[in-house]
């Protein structure tokens, strides 16, 4: 017989996964696989960050569909997934379409949480609903990347107020999701350019994740609160260095990623010894409109991504926009696993289980292509009114 043996409930959804994959399936019947031995994995986060907005395929698509794919994924050795309540949608907490929204993710992360993996949340540190007062924006022109005119800057009259209304509405709803994480998000989208605000990493937005994390510990009294990084520039990496070294309890772990022009690893290290852990891009590099291409392996370059920072990082949470960068969610996944896997052995196990293990070579071959013929495409004066 086979015994597939883990150290918890999750280490044996692991071996069955690897089991599974590693098997045969035809119409002869049922061959098991002939992997045999012990596997520990590296990393201590390997998540998955799914981008439930922009009305994208985690969000429109049929619940039951994204939770069985919830699932596939926790056999690869995904143990986190983290989600965004994207508010800008909606007038209010009570809007039925927000609360149909919210009954929407807490089902993706009961099937997680049933799965044992960890959960959490992504938030915006000064965001807010479509019908937040226009005396309390956050003023244009300090944000990076998107910024929605709902935003709210913390130093007008009652914008932190709303700000931490908001978010303890929030937080009293999820309490029974049990969420390990929050991560309070900077910029894309966030920010406020006011003068009260900036420099709106290492000042406005740092006023505002001190007090989120001061609620969401007191209602969630389990959570670990991450800080994103997003977008920093080298000011606002220095100013952050110098808030940690009160060490206050704030920040318990900080996510960090390069980005072209604003890249973390060229900056000293922060101050403290807080894990990190990245938050790399699986779906939009490259390929406009993301989505419009099919699958998008790209292999090679998340293993040279991972290479650089594989050193300084717990793991991490790719960001997922559907399931086109599946190939890529596996590659992430199995890194995190084992740093030094080839992505090669990788992808054959992919394909064996996938298509069947008669075709692995072939498909390979097409990965391959897949990836090599990888770049931006644009089309001048064709894109005008197109909805994206």
């Amino acid at each position: 017989g086979i015994q597939i043996i883990g150290n918890d409930e999750r280490g044996v959804l692991y071996g069955v996964g690897k089991f599974l994959r590693t098997s045969g399936y035809n119409n002869r019947g049922f061959t098991p696989g002939k992997w045999r031995g012990t596997s520990v994995p590296e990393k201590s986060v390997r998540g998955i960050y799914l981008a439930t907005h922009f009305y994208n395929y985690y969000q429109t698509a049929p619940a039951a569909e994204v939770e069985r794919y919830l699932e596939d994924l926790a056999l690869w050795g995904v143990n986190s997934i983290m989600v965004w309540y994207d508010m800008h949608h909606f007038d209010g907490f009570g809007d039925p379409e927000a609360v149909a929204y919210r009954d929407r993710l807490k089902r993706f992360l009961q099937t997680a949480s049933n799965l044992d993996l960890k959960v959490g949340f992504i938030m915006v540190g000064n965001e807010g609903y479509a019908n937040s007062p226009t005396c309390m924006q956050a003023v244009p022109g300090g944000s990076r990347g998107g910024f929605y005119l709902t935003d709210i800057c913390p130093n007008k009259p009652a914008g932190m107020e709303y700000i931490l209304k908001n978010k303890n509405d929030f937080f009293e709803w999820c309490r029974d999701i049990k969420p390990e994480f929050i991560c309070i998000w900077p910029y894309d989208q966030g920010g406020c350019g006011c003068s009260a605000c900036q420099p709106w990493g290492s000042n406005g937005f740092w006023k505002c994740a001190e007090s989120i994390s001061k609620i969401a510990k007191e209602k969630l009294p389990e959570v670990k609160i991450m800080l994103s990084t997003w977008f920093f520039d080298s000011t606002e990496w220095q100013g952050l260095s110098k808030l940690l070294v009160a060490d206050t309890g704030i920040v318990d772990m900080i996510m960090a990623e390069d980005i072209p022009g604003y890249e973390n690893s060229k900056f000293p290290p922060l101050t403290g010894k807080l894990p990190t852990v990245g938050f790399p891009e699986i779906s939009m590099y490259n390929t406009f409109p993301w989505g419009g291409f099919g699958a998008t392996p790209l292999p090679c370059h998340l293993a040279g991504q991972w290479e650089k920072v594989r050193d300084i990082r717990l793991g991490g949470f790719p960001y997922s926009e559907g399931i086109f960068d599946d190939i890529n969610k596996v590659t992430y996944t199995q890194l995190y696993w084992n740093s030094a896997i080839p992505t090669e052995e990788i992808l054959k196990e992919y394909i064996a289980w996938e298509y069947s293990p008669e075709v692995v070579d072939d498909v390979l071959k097409v990965f391959t292509t897949l990836e090599k013929n990888h770049h931006m495409r644009w089309w001048p004066g064709k894109l005008e009114g197109v909805k994206l």
